[in-house]
């Protein structure tokens, strides 16, 4: 099985949540998906960039309020 993760947040003062426990938690619900591609933000800041290419996007949208993108959308 093949999990390609891109974690393209540098846990910088931006950061909305834990992001190694959000990795854990997001690794362990999708380890069962071969072949995908997960880039986790701390915040929006540099979404545009680093999220262009993978499967799907998670990052911190606000306190307590996380996005999930699918390719391109939200």
């Amino acid at each position: 099985m093949l999990i390609v993760w891109n974690v393209s947040c540098p846990s910088c003062g931006r950061t909305l949540f834990d992001l190694q426990e959000i990795s854990a938690q997001i690794r362990e619900k999708t380890s069962h998906l071969p072949g995908i591609s997960i880039a986790i933000m701390g915040c929006i800041v540099n979404r545009p960039g680093e999220m262009a290419d993978p499967d799907f996007g998670y990052e911190g949208g606000a306190p307590r309020k996380n996005d999930l993108y699918v390719g391109k959308t939200g």
